[in-house]
């Protein structure tokens, strides 16, 4: 592929607390990265483009290709879009021709600088010890509580999403025993509040997505099944939402926010039902201006009115006994 095409294609607020220039050579960016097929609008990695990506701008340590390119001259907030165009390659072949080889698809990148780190105490994620990515990620929960309280919505999601970077799946995976209850001590506070975040932007999907990883790496835990509750009951996802709101209950019995929630669920139910019999209602009923008429009933048959058979006189009829085959052979 030829050299990607380099355009800003929008600016967004950046954060109140966090870096407001371009990010000098060394220092660790915070960035957001999604691609894309440019013909079909086929995502290259649909399950990571919510994450938050760690790369050092520097050449010893670029973990994706292009990105401090990407990032030279941008500031926080602002999103990069890079274009790979394809270009064919000849090749000298004396007997045949070069093969109809199609060319691979025109690939776009969209990066967004979310924050970066001073050189001066930025460190590979691969390299930090335990209890640096502890530390990290509990700063940026701080950070994000603090930008919740102030209500910035968007800061605080981004700030529990970095902090998250410092403890993905991957290496949650990896480590056991007390290392692994330091790590869910951090990981689940910060998911359920980047879950309480997208309820006030209504990011309902992100909702879910954040409440169940919570539930799946801690067990129950009543924020999250109340939250996944709401969200489900806002998507329409009604009998999910009410065993989710039914957990929390029989946990917390008097939950007001809980028993409000399982109302509302019974009210949504009982307003589709009426509607279904309204819908339905006149789909096996008679027309309205039909009238049905009484049925027939048959009419009385007296007996002693109907006539008796008259036989001719060339008709005979046996009443003895004979049987029938024996009268055919004329006995």
């Amino acid at each position: 592929m030829e050299g990607p095409r380099k355009r800003v294609t929008r600016t967004e607020a950046a954060l109140e607390d966090g870096k407001h220039t371009s990010p000098p050579e060394g220092a660790k960016a915070f960035v957001r990265l999604r691609g894309w097929i440019a013909e079909t609008g086929e995502a290259l990695d649909p399950g990571e483009e919510e994450e938050v990506r760690q790369v050092m701008l520097n050449d010893d340590e670029e973990e994706l290709p292009g990105v401090r390119m990407a990032l030279e001259g941008v500031r926080p907030g602002q999103v990069v879009q890079l274009e790979f165009e394809p270009k064919a390659k000849l090749r000298r072949r004396k007997k045949s021709p070069p093969p109809d080889t199609p060319l691979p698809p025109k690939v776009i990148y969209e990066v967004e600088l979310l924050d970066w780190e001073d050189p001066d105490h930025a460190k590979p994620r691969g390299v930090m010890f335990f209890e640096e990515r502890i530390k990290a990620a509990e700063e940026r929960k701080d950070r994000g509580n603090n930008s919740y309280k102030k209500k910035n919505w968007r800061d605080a999601c981004t700030h529990y999403d970095i902090g998250l970077s410092y403890l993905p799946p991957e290496y949650v995976m990896q480590v056991e025993g007390d290392h692994l209850d330091q790590v869910n001590q951090v990981r689940i506070p910060l998911l359920v509040n980047l879950s309480a975040c997208k309820m006030q932007t209504e990011d309902w999907n992100g909702v879910i997505l954040d409440t169940t990883e919570a539930l799946v790496t801690g067990g129950e835990n009543s924020k999250a099944l109340y939250r996944r509750a709401f969200a489900r009951f806002k998507l329409g996802q009604t009998d999910e939402a009410e065993e989710d709101a039914r957990m929390v209950l029989e946990r917390e019995p008097k939950d007001s926010a809980a028993l409000k929630l399982m109302r509302n669920i019974q009210q949504e139910r009982e307003q589709i039902l009426q509607s279904q019999k309204k819908r339905f209602a006149g789909m096996f009923a008679p027309p309205p201006d039909h009238v049905q008429e009484p049925p027939v009933e048959p009419p009385e048959v007296d007996f002693d009115d109907i006539p008796d058979v008259v036989l001719e006189e060339d008709e005979e009829i046996y009443l003895n006994d004979t049987p029938w085959y024996w009268r055919m052979l004329g006995y």
